[in-house]
């Protein structure tokens, strides 16, 4: 999973030195031997509040895909039919600029989650 992220940013024409990674604190996250991999890649994290979706930008991006994938007028016959509808909605839909705008949301986020002294937010 961590050499596709880098293979995901060569994709993007990017590198690990854009970038400020972000996890929700999820085990398979914080385990030894990912945090190891982090800091041999030179990888920068954020720290993170663990349980927090409405503040992850990526929940958007899913929510997204799953509108899509449902919009489908025809069943899926096969988890291949599945992985293909996904692979051409994440690479043919969901741009670059698209995710951004869900970064630069934060600031926006952020003051909400303040207003609401650290309550549930509906983002």
């Amino acid at each position: 999973m961590m050499e596709d992220m880098l293979s995901s940013l060569e994709e993007y024409d990017m590198s690990k030195d854009d970038i400020i990674f972000q996890h929700d604190n999820n085990p398979k996250h914080t385990s030894r031997l990912t945090q190891k991999w982090f800091v041999d890649n030179k990888v920068q994290l954020l720290d993170w509040t663990a349980y927090s979706p409405d503040l992850n930008p990526i929940e958007n991006l899913w929510n997204y895909l799953k509108v899509r994938l449902y919009a489908y007028e025809t069943a899926l016959l096969s988890m291949k039919e599945l992985f293909e509808r996904v692979a051409d909605i994440w690479y043919n839909e969901i741009t670059k600029e698209y995710g951004e705008q869900f970064v630069c949301g934060m600031p926006q986020r952020l003051q909400l989650v303040l207003k609401e002294k650290g309550g549930e937010i509906n983002y």
